[in-house]
């Protein structure tokens, strides 16, 4: 009779993840073994051995934030129920002063960082936005000014994703004749995840394209550290980051955003506005348990969140970046943004905000600037109303046209206006803005040159239908709707 009467089984050792052949830097887990796995196939697919250098080099990049990330999300609650949420109180925040300016000494320890966001519109950094000059052309001005005038070195860093690459870098040979030292850093490029596995979705490295994205702006600060970007910009005396997106033409350099720096001896400050109408994916500080941090609308809809809107304007000491960063103590908030899907699969990529790091420095500070600081470029709406006569250009900053007296136009263009391609194609010329209030455009409508545009104009093309508006006309408070072509002899 056997002694148990069921049998026993046999004892096992624990079955070990199987090993990355290639990707070990960060600690082995089960949660963690099947992404290594995944990434080792993508590696094989790369034929090139220095391709494959530099590929392992990004997702070891990106397997720190991956492992972290699955770490994290088990225990990660809703933040709604987990913290209690407030406005940021005065004492959080400063007043802009444009009179109050940092002197030469403290000016020359400054350096700026525009970074160039991998979206369809990102490509306007190349465009002619305001007198021939493109938003990065604008940036290098400003900086070529304040160098000659002041006898100073600022030098300009270039974060910009792999795609835009070559776009970007011939830019580099014409502004050989400006005072302006640019240094370029290229954005590491991380897989996107099937949502349900965390696995990615991508089949090789070069051609499936679509299934990468470039790191967005929370990933700035490491890349300048692993770079060796940030200890050489120390070692030249530099210690003020500006760091600002590349379609903000707005973000020019002012020095009185370092001398609040100094005089609150504040590591980190950025520049809010008011925003009364905030879209979903908008960005807000907030406080929670006595320190500031960074939300999107969506998370809080019923909350009023106007007066600290995130313009991406940040100033950060540098020394202290480096040390957060040397003893691994800037880990930011990561979070899975959708990204479409694939199939019947939904898509994710990790991404982390730069301006939530503010929690992460001593004394920290928001700053309640005007709106002209904040310019973005990111529709072919704002590309007419930047390019109008409704701005001007001063030595690289956008400012209002001193014939402007009245508040900014609102300039609506429809669906025939998303690409930069489109937009040029139906404008032959801008036309003049400086009286308008009002003008939204909708359909099949093309534009000539030396139009002008007063009061409130709405153009509504009926479907199927296209209306071109002569050189030279001016329109003012008028309708157009259906068709209407009209020839010049």
């Amino acid at each position: 009779m056997p002694l148990f009467k069921n049998p026993v089984r046999r004892f096992r050792k624990k079955e070990q993840p199987h090993p990355s052949k290639h990707f070990q830097k960060q600690r082995m887990d089960s949660s963690t073994c099947e992404i290594r796995r995944d990434l080792d196939r993508l590696r094989s697919t790369i034929g090139s051995s220095a391709r494959r250098k530099e590929f392992t080099t990004e997702m070891n990049s990106f397997l720190e934030i991956y492992t972290r990330y699955a770490a994290e999300k088990a225990a990660c609650l809703p933040i709604t129920e987990s913290i209690d949420i407030q406005n940021p109180p005065p004492e959080y925040m400063l007043e802009y002063s444009a009179s109050s300016e940092a002197d030469i000494s403290t000016l020359s320890k400054l350096a700026i960082l525009r970074t160039v966001k991998s979206s369809d519109f990102s490509t306007v950094g190349t465009h002619a936005i305001k007198d021939g000059m493109s938003s990065l052309d604008l940036v290098v001005q400003q900086i070529d000014y304040l160098n000659v005038t002041m006898d100073i070195d600022i030098p300009l860093i270039l974060l910009i994703p792999p795609s835009f690459r070559d776009d970007i870098l011939p830019s580099l040979g014409k502004w050989s004749n400006k005072r302006v030292n640019v240094k370029t850093l290229i954005q590491p490029r991380f897989p996107k995840l099937y949502s349900d596995s965390l696995l990615s979705c991508a089949k090789d490295v070069d051609t499936d394209k679509d299934a990468w994205y470039s790191t967005q702006d929370g990933y700035l600060y490491r890349a300048l550290f692993s770079s060796g970007l940030l200890d050489q910009l120390l070692s030249e005396g530099k210690e003020f980051l500006f760091i600002a997106g590349s379609e903000n033409v707005g973000a020019g350099i002012e020095g009185c955003f370092l001398k609040h720096m100094t005089e609150m001896r504040s590591d980190f400050l950025v520049e809010v506005i008011n925003k009364p109408l905030p879209d979903a994916e908008d960005e807000f500080f907030i406080v929670s348990k006595g320190s500031l941090h960074l939300l999107k609308r969506s998370v809080l809809p019923s909350q009023k969140l106007s007066g600290s809107f995130f313009t991406g304007n940040i100033w950060v000491n540098m020394k202290a970046l480096k040390e957060r960063l040397s003893t691994d103590s800037l880990n930011l908030p990561i979070s899975a943004i959708s990204a479409g899907t694939v199939g019947d699969r939904h898509i994710v990529q990790l991404e982390m905000s730069a301006g939530e790091a503010i929690h992460l420095f001593k004394n920290p500070r928001l700053i309640r600037v005007p709106s002209g600081r904040y310019l973005p470029v990111k529709t072919c709406s704002d590309l007419l109303l930047l390019s109008s006569d409704v701005y001007s250009s001063r030595r690289g900053n956008m400012v209002v046209s001193e014939n402007r007296t009245f508040k900014i136009p609102v300039v609506k263009l429809g669906e025939r206006f998303k690409t930069i391609t489109e937009f040029y194609d139906r404008f032959k010329g801008i036309p003049s803005m400086i009286e308008l209030d009002h003008l939204t455009v909708t359909g099949d409508v093309h534009f000539g040159k030396g139009i002008i545009l007063r009061g409130t104009v709405i153009i509504i093309a009926d479907e199927g239908q296209r209306i071109d508006i002569p050189s030279g006309c001016i329109l003012e408070n008028r309708l157009l709707t259906g068709s209407l072509a009209i020839t010049e002899l």
